[in-house]
């Protein structure tokens, strides 16, 4: 009995190796969105002088584009069957090309397009990028559930993920305050975000290569059908719950984020060095919360 325990719990073991994998996976992806959130708005409307309005508008149109796909492609994504090529890994690494396609062409933009150009080329940006995004999100956390059932080893798997992030996401945090706060040319903007996204590739590209992934299908685990699974999601109210806080809590953070650009350079009025010393404790306070946070749930 005990030895049939002890192999059980083993199976549910993930090596040190593949949750760094993970982890690099994780952090490659984490950046290009953190560099989303805290760069565009600045980028596009004080860099390329895009009508406030029309950036508005473009990601209200943005925002019901993301609340169609992310059921959408999970759907998807829950369908296919674990084959050679895997199920979750599958996705993940077709969806790398795309999320890094959709981020460079943010960048690329300049400011002499009429307002007209401005708005359809961000929107078409947005449709890939997001579609990337979530593609490789969602698959993601999918794989660092079904790699294991034993939550110990998930909670294990997130420590690795954190340990990882905690340099690249809070540079990637800093950075764009840094680079509109410091007078630097459009060309320099640029390259600066081109270095970030091939940092970011080589994070997806290695860690979801090496990556080796374990369904729980080979366990005899199932996805519901989608009208049960439906059905079972908004039984549980803490789920809901949970939903709506986190909704509110990312929506106030992320406009936060991006704002702050704008808010050193015409509010605070203070140059690139000045909002490194006062970034860097807020971001990595920030950080060193959440890998606490993950710590104490593992215990």
């Amino acid at each position: 009995m005990e030895n049939a325990e002890e192999t059980n719990n083993k199976m549910k073991r993930i090596s040190a190796k593949q949750k760094s994998y993970m982890g690099m996976t994780k952090a490659g992806g984490d950046i290009l969105g953190v560099l989303f959130n805290g760069a565009l708005l600045t980028f596009y409307i004080d860099e390329l002088n895009m009508d406030p309005k029309l950036f508005g508008i473009v990601m209200i149109i943005f925002a019901v584009w993301n609340a169609i796909n992310d059921p959408m492609f999970g759907y998807i994504s829950d369908k296919r069957k674990m084959d050679s090529k895997g199920k979750r890994t599958f996705f993940i690494r077709l969806s790398i090309p795309i999320y890094l396609i959709g981020y460079l062409l943010f960048w690329v933009a300049f400011p002499n397009w009429s307002q007209a150009s401005l708005f359809i080329f961000l929107l078409i940006a947005l449709f890939i990028f997001d579609t990337g995004l979530t593609i490789y999100g969602l698959n993601l956390s999918a794989i660092q559930t079904s790699q294991t059932t034993d939550s110990n080893e998930r909670t294990r798997i997130m420590v690795v993920a954190s340990v990882i992030s905690f340099l690249p996401l809070g540079l990637a945090a800093i950075l764009p305050n840094i680079v509109f706060t410091s007078n630097l040319s459009l060309i320099h903007i640029r390259l600066i975000f081109l270095v970030m996204a091939i940092i970011a590739a080589i994070f997806m590209f290695v860690g979801s290569f090496k990556m080796k992934e374990h369904s729980l299908e080979e366990e005899g685990v199932e996805p519901l059908p989608v009208w049960s699974a439906v059905k079972e999601t908004f039984k549980s109210k803490s789920f809901i719950l949970f939903v709506i806080v986190n909704f509110m809590l990312v929506g106030v953070a992320t406009n936060i984020v991006g704002v702050m650009p704008l808010y050193f350079k015409y509010v605070s009025q203070i140059d690139g060095l000045t909002v490194l010393f006062v970034s860097i404790p807020k971001v990595y306070y920030k950080y060193l919360s959440i890998f606490c946070m993950v710590i104490y749930k593992g215990k």
